[in-house]
């Protein structure tokens, strides 16, 4: 950490004279040096905590220490950072059951940075009790759902799959019929409209017995089939629709917005915040919102052609009669002057506010 300075002295057949340099910036150490890599300790399993070792550095103190965990494929050919594992501990989730782990350690002084690798871990089990992963997304953190490289057994998932998506991730559906077993999907799962074609994209959750969990759904196209899907985080529904006849559930400490689309035969549990903004919600075939959280009715009308002005609730016409709404948390209008109409039946065992406009 001392400075440098230079003294010149010129001499010639007259005499010498001297001159001294400006100051240095202060003089550097050199960035530290890895010894020993890092080692991961634990059990490499859903649930179970993992430890990093920072291993051994070299270098002038102090010396101070950062963490990335990483998911890696079974082959240890490829590794991507998982988003806001930073920490020197890890406790894998089941979107990394499948794949192995690795973290690097990045020691820094006054002289600068250098990094060094853990070797991986096995591969992540499944939790006890739990169905284990049979394609795991190994691709980039943006990918195509149909992207058979993008998947750890070379295809994308069918019916019999548990497939597992790990975090900090945009998958996204865009075209066809697509099934799955059971999903866990801790990025963003995206079923996009598929453009002015017909039939929208579609997935399908197939099974009944094990619910399946997303972290960020965002809707255009078709989310169906008998299983039952939780989301965490966010559920954006845009248009289209939800059908089958098994519930999608949005946690208590996920928000919801939703324009407009089909609720049909299907259940939407809300546990947390659920925000409706425009257009409507046409519901057939026994279809139930069941509101336990706050439902927030923000919307003026419905969009052109959809029925009676207001209306955001509304029973198909293609088909029986839905089972409506079923509140026992907190229903309200909190904003906009117009009137919303609720046309199916409403149970109403909690809170009905209006604050701004009506409410019909």
């Amino acid at each position: 950490d001392s400075t440098l300075q230079v003294t010149v002295t010129a001499t010639n057949a007259t005499g010498t004279a001297s001159s001294i340099s400006a100051v240095t910036a202060a003089v550097l150490p050199p960035p530290p040096a890895s010894t020993v890599p890092p080692v991961i300790t634990g059990v490499a399993e859903v649930g179970q905590t993992l430890s990093a070792d920072t291993g051994a550095w070299e270098g002038a103190a102090p010396l101070t220490y950062s963490y990335q965990w990483q998911r890696c494929t079974n082959s240890d050919e490829s590794c991507t950072n998982i988003v806001g594992a930073t920490n020197f501990s890890f406790t894998p989730t089941v979107g990394v059951a499948g794949s192995t782990l690795q973290v690097t350690v990045t020691a820094t002084n006054a002289g600068g940075s250098t990094s060094n690798s853990s070797e991986a871990t096995d591969i992540v089990a499944a939790a006890s009790g739990e169905a284990a992963c049979t394609d795991v997304w190994i691709g980039a953190e943006f990918g195509l759902w149909q992207e058979a490289s993008s998947w750890s057994d070379g295809s994308a998932p069918t019916a019999n799959d548990v497939a597992c998506i790990g975090p900090g991730t945009r998958i996204s559906i865009e075209a066809g019929t697509n099934q799955v077993g059971v999903l866990h999907d801790e990025g963003q799962l995206w079923i996009s409209s598929g453009g002015f074609g017909h039939p929208k994209p579609s997935l399908e959750i197939m099974s009944k017995s094990e619910t399946s969990t997303v972290g960020t759904l965002t809707l255009h196209g078709v989310l169906t089939g008998p299983g039952s899907v939780y989301i965490s985080s966010d559920l954006e529904w845009e248009e289209g629709m939800m059908s089958g006849s098994a519930q999608t559930v949005i946690g208590p400490a996920a928000t919801a917005t939703f324009k407009g689309g089909l609720l049909t035969g299907r259940t939407l549990l809300n546990q947390g915040t659920l925000t409706f903004t425009t257009n409507y919600l046409e519901m057939s075939d026994g279809a139930l919102l069941e509101n336990r959280g706050t439902f927030k009715d923000n919307a003026e009308t419905c969009a052109e052609g959809c029925g009676i002005p207001g209306q955001i609730f509304v029973p198909s016409n293609a088909s029986s009669a839905a089972l409506g709404i079923r509140n026992t948390g907190v229903f309200e209008k909190t904003q906009g002057s117009g009137t919303g109409t609720v046309a199916v039946p409403f149970g109403n065992e909690g809170a009905v506010i209006v604050q701004h406009g009506r409410l019909r």
